[in-house]
């Protein structure tokens, strides 16, 4: 459906989905479209993937203890954030935003 969106003239710089689609082929899929030229904004589940950092093979929970001293508080949103590239093995570099919203 996004390539035939393309094709007709639609012009877009994101696809924006829900992590129902964070799978390895979607985004590879998106990627190819247009020469590389859309990205993908999804949510990541907190399943067994693993992500490259530094040399170290971690799933996103321990990315998140590993770089929870790293967080940035947003006073609007009331919550603490972690920005931060790593390597996700058949895509590439991939920027996660780990986040934790208050209950």
């Amino acid at each position: 459906m996004t390539k035939r969106a393309v094709k007709h003239g639609v012009r877009a710089k994101y696809v924006l989905t829900d992590s129902w689609f964070s799978s390895k082929g979607f985004i590879q899929a998106m990627r190819q479209i247009k020469n590389h030229a859309l990205h993908v904004v999804c949510g990541v589940r907190k399943d067994k993937r693993q992500y490259t950092y530094r040399g170290k093979k971690l799933d996103a929970q321990a990315l998140h203890a590993t770089l929870k001293k790293r967080a940035t508080r947003s006073r609007k949103l009331h919550t603490r954030y972690v920005e931060v590239v790593v390597q996700d093995e058949g895509v590439g570099d991939v920027k996660l935003c780990l986040c934790r919203f208050p209950d």
